[in-house]
């Protein structure tokens, strides 16, 4: 049986639309309600590019850059000041210009999103924070460890001074001062600043873990917004994206005016003579010295940046959206747990660069299968239906449409719905050519033809926000092993996080390669919305009867051990591959784990086969054939409705078709062509037991929307089934003609 009639070649269909009123946020649940929105989706579901204002910005640009958004298809487009722009930054002329864009979109039913930032990451408002705020980053980011064996004089930036005898380190900082020249084994603390960068106003980037930062930050961008466009806050203005909020210093160990007493205050000891433990493996506890390091970072993130930004948004009724440096994982120096940082937005999203598929690296971009899975884990446990992708940077000048639709389905597949475009120009002059390209405006060739696309990533990001996305089988992820190996600027330990983090790689990946339908769990989460009911793990508004601990999870924080102590007493099931854990909190203990991993719903497994695959993580929902012919590379999701169940099947491989079978729960299919917005009745054949077989064909760069319903469907046409598909060469060489 050959595949339904989705157009490999993009420029066959296309559409009108129409601006939709429904309201935000009802999940699409049944048949008719996905037929309706998929049709015509509303502007919720379109895209919305970045908006850059990168020069000396006019109301005549954005009429442009506006109406070129509504005539490809988009939703809306988000403001965001970039390099180049001379149009001052919250001045008047700026929040003229906001509201001109407000005022435009409500004619033209478009979404008008904000950016925290002039430019990114997020934090410093282009300057104004440090301006107003000295302190937030002229006392520090980091402390670097400096070895002496002759005390130098001492000097206003060293911050610790210790000497050592054997393991143990001896605060004498408050004698070091008259010690000079004195002969011994020092280690001394010294305060590191990051360098000016144009980017920040030409003063370094803030220190968010200082008091006050992200208050003062809000404080300088928001009131304006509040003023100039505060009224439509939830409606026409939906939102605001965060980019990229970071800890990192560029070298030692984040530091912060009151971090010893903090963290005393949560681990009850003196962080300072264990702080060379940071950098080197000495004595017998520099494991837990570094795990209890991390997992306070990550509780100060959480509190100084994620919990005013949270608050601020829901008091204004904004979505909070955005991104973090993902892509990191697990090396913790951006976000200790980038999965907790999540749960503070409202829309969690991610980053996806260039346009090279890559499945092998753990931390890679596109392909990189944890970081999309991630998101939509958490999205899930934390009952938010929309997750984001800022997509295309860095794509070049040669990105094509099949590389759009090729990259934008896999996202889409793995569980993102809503598509940030990287991003609409007012200007390509000069140097700004240089910014990340793809760009998507009127100044590139093919943009009259863009509506194709726009109507396309439209239906899809509907399809990935309809129903509920549930699955049985979570796995643990192995973030706090890394905290105890990771050391910032030496590359002594990095074999270490790779082989914490490569082999997790490869089991997400080999899961979703066979089709395993799965959620990834961060101990954090588990920490703050994990319990137990029954024989199932719960993890906010998800449940699971099976979890697996990967080979590379040496640790384990002490509330999973609690919540997966329950979980087993109850009769819970947990797959382990390899030995197991040995470390809680980053202290040993075999014993205690060896006790809990004894337990009889244990089971042992040296590795991920496909014999163990079948036996213990197959969904009854959903079976695919095992012989699946070609060499391309399937993905599917499965979302759940009241009336049946919508599967979304992907080739990502740019070269190679495939074909196969897939049993589904169902009495009737019908496959929806996201080009061309209809359905039609997809050819199966009864597979018993209340479910239908159906074969399928993917080309390169392919997809495959089915619903399958309940109950038999009537009234739809008959679906046309292409064969031998071929790509159109071109009539005749490329010329470039000067304008």
């Amino acid at each position: 049986m050959k595949k339904w009639a989705v157009a490999v070649l993009l420029l066959l269909a296309g559409g009108s639309w129409a601006c939709h009123t429904e309201k935000r946020g009802s999940r699409i649940s049944t048949l008719k309600e996905f037929e309706h929105e998929f049709a015509d989706p509303s502007r919720e579901y379109r895209t919305a590019p970045f908006l850059v204002w990168n020069s000396d910005t006019q109301k005549s640009d954005i009429d442009r850059a506006m109406e070129e958004l509504k005539r490809v298809g988009a939703g809306g487009g988000f403001i965001h000041p970039r390099m180049g722009m001379i149009t001052e930054y919250l001045s008047e002329d700026w929040w003229e210009l906001c509201e001109y864009t407000l005022k435009r979109g409500k004619e033209l039913g478009l979404d008008v999103w904000l950016y925290d930032e002039n430019g990114f990451p997020s934090g410093p408002a282009g300057g104004l924070t440090q301006e107003a705020m000295p302190e937030s980053y002229n006392q520090g980011h980091s402390l670097v460890m400096v070895r002496a064996d002759t005390m130098p004089p001492m000097h206003p930036d060293y911050t610790v001074v210790l000497q050592r005898e054997g393991d143990r380190f001896e605060d004498i900082t408050d004698r070091a001062a008259s010690m000079a020249g004195a002969r011994g084994e020092f280690y001394i603390f010294e305060k590191y600043y990051m360098k000016p960068s144009a980017r920040w106003g030409g003063f370094p980037y803030i220190n968010m873990l200082m008091p006050g930062v992200t208050e003062k930050f809000i404080e300088i961008t928001m009131p304006g917004y509040e003023r100039h466009m505060g009224a439509d806050f939830g409606t026409w203005v939906p939102g605001i994206f965060t980019d990229e909020p970071h800890i990192r210093p560029d070298v030692g160990a984040t530091w912060f005016t009151d971090l010893f007493e903090r963290f005393e205050q949560r681990w009850g000891y003196d962080l300072k003579p264990q702080l060379p433990k940071l950098f080197d493996e000495i004595g017998e506890d520099w494991r837990k010295i570094r795990h209890n390091y991390r997992k306070f970072l990550l509780e100060m993130k959480e509190e100084r940046w994620a919990k005013p930004w949270r608050e601020y948004t829901d008091a204004h009724n904004l979505k909070w959206t955005g991104h973090y440096w993902e892509h990191a994982w697990p090396n913790p120096h951006v976000s200790p747990d980038y999965m907790m940082m999540y749960t503070y937005h409202h829309i969690p999203g991610i980053d996806i660069l260039f346009n090279q598929y890559d499945e092998t690296r753990y931390q890679a971009q596109f392909g990189n299968v944890r970081s999309v899975r991630e998101v939509q884990s958490v999205a899930d446990q934390m009952g938010y239906p929309r997750t984001l992708c800022e997509i295309y940077a860095g794509a070049g000048w040669e990105f094509s449409f099949f590389d759009m639709k090729r990259q934008a389905d896999w996202i889409n597949v793995l569980g993102i719905n809503l598509l940030v475009q990287h991003y609409t120009p007012v200007s390509l002059k000069g140097v700004r050519k240089l910014d990340y390209p793809e760009v998507f405006s009127y100044q590139l060739p093919w943009w009259p033809w863009y509506d194709y696309l726009g109507e396309y990533h439209a239906r899809l990001s509907m399809v990935m926000a309809a129903g509920e996305h549930t699955n049985d089988i979570v796995v643990l992820q192995p973030t706090t092993s890394a905290w105890m190996y990771f050391i910032r600027g030496e590359n002594k330990v990095g074999y270490k996080i790779g082989q914490i983090a490569q082999p997790f790689q490869e089991m997400v990946t080999a899961l979703e390669a066979n089709q395993v339908e799965y959620d990834i769990a961060s101990e954090a989460v588990m920490a703050a919305y994990g319990s137990v009911g029954g024989d199932r793990l719960h993890i906010g508004q998800r449940s699971y009867r099976t979890v697996i601990l990967p080979a590379t999870m040496e640790n384990i924080n002490r509330s999973t051990y609690d919540v997966l102590q329950a979980y087993l007493d109850n009769g819970g099931r947990i797959l382990l591959f390899g030995e197991g854990p040995q470390y809680l909190e980053g202290e040993e203990a075999r014993v205690e784990l060896a006790s809990l991993l004894a337990s009889e719903g244990v089971v042992r497994l040296p590795e991920l086969t496909v014999e163990v695959m079948n036996r213990y993580l197959r969904n009854d929902r959903i079976r695919f054939a095992d012989d699946v012919a070609g060499q391309g590379r399937l993905y599917h999701q499965r979302r759940e409705m009241q009336d049946g169940q919508v599967v979304m099947l992907n080739n990502v491989s740019d070269t190679e078709s495939i074909s196969g079978e897939v049993i589904l729960a169902g009495a009737d299919v019908l496959a929806f062509d996201a080009m061309t917005g209809k359905a039609a009745v997809y050819p199966s054949e009864p597979a018993g037991e209340g479910k239908i077989r159906v074969s399928y064909q993917l080309y390169p760069a392919d997809h495959l929307l089915l619903y399958a319903t309940d109950r038999k469907t009537s009234g739809y046409p008959p679906a046309v089934l292409e064969t031998d598909l071929k790509p159109v060469s071109p009539s005749s060489e490329i010329s470039v003609d000067p304008d």
